[in-house]
């Protein structure tokens, strides 16, 4: 089973994945929990400057792998762009064609919005 280890703050979202041992969420959850508390004292003792989370979430990381949990690094592949398809770097993969259509039809959905704003007022 693969497992997820991860920091999250906002915008910000760390996963670590792992293969191992745990039975069961909260069988992972606890070792996470675990390893979080293993590693404080040696990371707050270390620590130059602010005690962060991510620093925290890592050492936490390591102290899985000593316990057997293999790190995993996927092989990833993002796609970027804005919620509503209009940027031109989106084309390059789906095709011109493809996202010439999807802009025809993003105007004609804004177009209906917008009479639809009209007719309430």
């Amino acid at each position: 089973m693969i497992f997820e280890f991860s920091y999250a703050w906002y915008e910000e979202y760390e996963p670590h994945l792992f293969d191992g041992s745990a039975k069961s969420d909260s069988e992972w959850q606890e070792e996470c929990e675990q390893a979080m508390r293993d590693v404080g004292e040696d990371l707050i003792k270390s620590s130059e400057g602010w005690v962060g989370a991510p620093a925290w979430v890592e050492a936490a990381c390591k102290k899985l792998e000593e316990k057997g949990y293999k790190r995993i690094e996927p092989v990833k592949y993002e796609v970027w762009g804005s919620y509503i398809v209009s940027e031109k770097e989106f084309a390059k993969i789906v095709g011109k064609e493809l996202f010439n259509k999807a802009i025809k039809h993003n105007k004609k959905v804004q177009a209906e919005l917008q009479e639809e704003d009209k007719n309430a007022e």
